[in-house]
């Protein structure tokens, strides 16, 4: 009241004051273009002092970006095996809201430094598409991916018990050696002795190793499937 005008300093761009002399009021509106904080007053013009003050905080519109390596976000590990730390720089947020991920697979968002870490050990199998959304200011914005777990490798001997390790006269053929093989894509068999072969069917996930050895020795051998863990097979075949 009693002012022939109002100054009004400090406001954000996009913001502007209007006052109505016939009324007394003065309007502060607009939609700000600038973020920051913006301490303004009003300081109407006339007689005395009558300064009013108020502050403006302009946030920004949120967004997510990947940070850590590309396809970072897109990976595939061993169930058990910690996965590629992921990392996102996210602006204008107040939290983030992340869904999908495997069990033993968490999201950590530090709100002062504004990075959201995705990392652990997947403890299930299984293919997990995950979402990453910021909650805070402007249009919705979304971050995606794929976390592939692959179950581990197993090497069970099938045959009878003591063929994994046994004695034959050179010329004379062994008894096969069989073992089952879980998700594997193929196994690498070393240390036969000339004459014996493996044979991984991977349609039935059965190793065979059979045949006529034709040299003398002591033959230590492995069978090792490839894939996830550790699922190593051995024994000795003994040739007279």
């Amino acid at each position: 009241t009693n002012a022939s005008s109002v100054n009004v300093a400090g406001l954000p761009t996009g913001v502007t004051a209007s006052y109505d002399g016939s009324t007394g009021v003065l309007t502060i509106s607009g939609a700000p273009t600038a973020v920051g904080t913006f301490s303004y007053t009003a300081e109407p013009v006339g007689c005395g002092t009558a300064v009013a003050s108020g502050t403006i905080t302009v946030l920004p519109n949120r967004a997510i970006t990947l940070t850590s390596g590309a396809g970072t976000n897109n990976q595939e590990v061993c169930v058990g095996a910690a996965i590629t730390p992921i990392t996102y720089s996210v602006i204008g947020a107040t939290s983030v809201n992340v869904s999908g991920l495997p069990a033993g697979v968490t999201a950590s968002y530090n709100s002062s430094t504004g990075v959201l870490t995705i990392s652990g050990a997947p403890t299930v199998v299984g293919s997990f598409s995950y979402t990453v959304s910021p909650t805070g200011c402007g249009p919705n914005v979304t971050a995606s991916g794929t976390i592939t777990v692959r179950p581990a490798r197993t090497t069970t001997r099938t045959s009878a018990a003591g063929t994994d390790n046994q004695e034959v006269c050179v010329g004379a053929a062994i008894t096969p050696i069989t073992y089952s093989v879980t998700n594997a894509t193929s196994v690498n068999v070393t240390g036969l002795p000339a004459g014996v072969m493996a044979n991984y069917d991977a349609g039935t996930g059965v190793l065979t190793i059979s045949g006529t050895p034709t040299v003398a020795g002591t033959f230590s051998y492995t069978a090792e499937p490839v894939g996830c863990g550790t699922a190593v097979a051995s024994g000795t075949i003994t040739v007279k």
